[in-house]
């Protein structure tokens, strides 16, 4: 009877709906019979089909979580493709325009406030959870595909590091031993392999996000884009350019995160189309130098996503854009080989490399001039106390091998630095030294005045390392070449290492004291 009178008199109810709506949630309460759960499931989606947003903010208001009973309502309004249509499009609209968290200070001295979520967004994120599960709503989720997709996506991106409001986080504790086990999901992965057809759509909703004032949807935004450029699938529907152009413009974003993953979305083409990597070398090694000078601080996490797509990148663009900004990149890396920071040291000395293997052939001296400067730094992290340090050097010194125009040299760093080989580091030191000495004597003075400088290295084998060059390099040169070391202030610093805690650094510095003799 009540669903008779709504279907002829609800137009003229729209005042009198959060009472009707508040009456049918006490009801069911009271109740566990399956017809009048029905009933009443019939009754909010004729009330709906009359007046729904007023239906949806109602619903909205019901405490969280909802019980069983709301969950069975907000379903009941995905019976019919049209209604439920506009119920996923108002909740989508509550759940992105509102305020998504408030900030507040638990304690006034407190350095950071507390993120705490604000609960419009949070019913309406629970919501459309109940009317998407509901199978009735599957032509409407397709209609609204790429709006969902996308608000969802931000929606999570403004829950990392939010809390629940305080009357919800005890519910939650209990609630969260019968919690789903979490699940790792790659979302970029899966619309590129499963929707490609809906992307530009999906890209087109998160575009406008990147100028968010909230940081949280920039990154997301920026990262999920910046992904899609390791699949072939932007070529196939003709994304690239806007892509590139939209990641490109977000290079200067206050926030670091966002700008790193801007230089690491632009080097995935080199995985994604690598064929397109010539055309856009320019715009691309553009990007990847300004993050390498990035003012975020001495260990920018930009600098390094810029290196790392650098060494990606270095072997597809024209030699004559890499020949641009050879030297630049060179030099602005090398402090990174002394880096405390293990993924500093890794990747500087792997770009290196990669910076050496690009101009096999076409070295010009003033990029000799570092791979000579390099060499040191190299020769002795050799030792490092990370094995991914250690096999960067190997790769490096392979590389720098042939622009040295030292055949026999270049012969030793293949021999012995093969990847997955033992090494006997003194074996190599020898040898490299040797050739070294024989072919380039009027560097003695400046690879023993860099040694010095690790003879105080905080790496132990390092500290080791540096002596036992030192006295390489003075056993095979010719006695004339003395002028080019000063061999007091030398000796200074082999005694101090003859104090050093590490019995290995103690057995290095005497022997390299040994050697000095023939230059006495």
């Amino acid at each position: 009877m009540i669903n008779c009178l709504l279907k002829e008199r609800g137009s003229m109810l729209l005042e009198k709906v959060p009472e009707i709506m508040s009456v049918l949630r006490s009801r069911l309460q009271e109740t566990r019979e399956e017809h009048v759960l029905q009933s009443a499931q019939h009754s909010v989606y004729v009330l709906a089909s009359q007046h729904c947003v007023a239906v949806v903010t109602s619903l909205l208001g019901s405490p969280l979580p909802f019980d069983s009973h709301t969950c069975s309502l907000w379903r009941a309004l995905a019976v019919e493709p049209g209604l439920s249509a506009q119920v996923l499009g108002l909740l989508l609209e509550k759940m992105s325009r509102d305020v998504p968290f408030k900030e507040s200070r638990a304690f006034l001295l407190s350095s950071a406030p507390d993120r705490v979520a604000t609960l419009l967004p949070l019913a309406a994120t629970c919501a459309l959870h109940e009317v998407m599960s509901a199978p009735a709503s599957g032509p409407a989720v397709t209609e609204l595909y790429p709006q969902l997709f996308a608000g969802l996506l931000l929606r999570v991106s403004c829950t990392v590091g939010v809390q629940l409001p305080r009357n919800l986080q005890a519910k939650e504790r209990r609630a969260g031993s019968s919690a789903l086990a979490s699940r790792t999901l790659d979302p970029c992965s899966a619309m590129a392999k499963f929707a490609g057809p809906r992307l530009p759509l999906v890209m087109k909703a998160l575009l406008g996000a990147q100028s968010s004032v909230y940081e949280a949807q920039r990154v997301t935004s920026t990262a999920f884009l910046a992904e899609l450029l390791t699949s072939n699938v932007v070529n196939d529907l003709m994304l690239l350019e806007s892509l590139l152009d939209n990641l490109a413009a977000r290079q200067k974003d206050p926030c670091a995160s966002v700008r790193r993953l801007v230089l690491r979305g632009l080097a995935n083409l080199a995985s994604g189309s690598p064929d397109k990597v010539r055309a856009h070398g320019p715009q691309l090694l553009t990007a990847m130098i300004s993050g390498l000078d990035d003012g975020d601080g001495p260990h920018s996490l930009v600098a390094l996503e810029a290196m790392a797509g650098l060494a990606k990148l270095l072997g597809l663009v024209e030699p004559e854009d890499l020949r641009a900004v050879l030297l630049h990149t060179a030099i602005r890396i090398r402090p990174f080989f002394d880096s405390e920071k293990m993924e500093f040291r890794s990747v500087s000395i792997r770009l290196f490399g990669h910076l050496n293997k690009a101009c096999h052939g076409a070295c010009e001296d003033v990029f000799l001039e570092q791979v000579v400067g390099g060499l040191v730094p190299l020769l002795l992290h050799l030792r490092d106390p990370q094995a991914s340090v250690a096999a960067a050097c190997r790769f490096a010194l392979r590389m720098c091998g042939p622009n040295l125009e030292c055949e026999e040299l270049a012969d030793v760093f293949q021999k012995h630095l093969q990847d997955g080989r033992g090494l006997h580091f003194g074996e190599f030191l020898n040898a490299a030294c040797k050739h070294l000495m024989c072919y380039f004597p009027d560097l003695l003075g400046r690879l023993v005045s860099t040694s010095l400088f690790y003879f105080k290295s905080s790496w132990e084998d390092v500290r080791a390392a540096a002596p036992m060059l030192t006295g390489f390099l003075v056993l095979h040169v010719e006695p004339q070449q003395q002028s080019q070391v000063d061999l007091e202030q030398l000796t200074a610093a082999l005694q101090l290492l003859l104090k050093d805690p590490a019995p290995k650094v103690r057995v290095k510095a005497a022997e390299t004291l040994g050697r000095l003799v023939k230059f006495a």
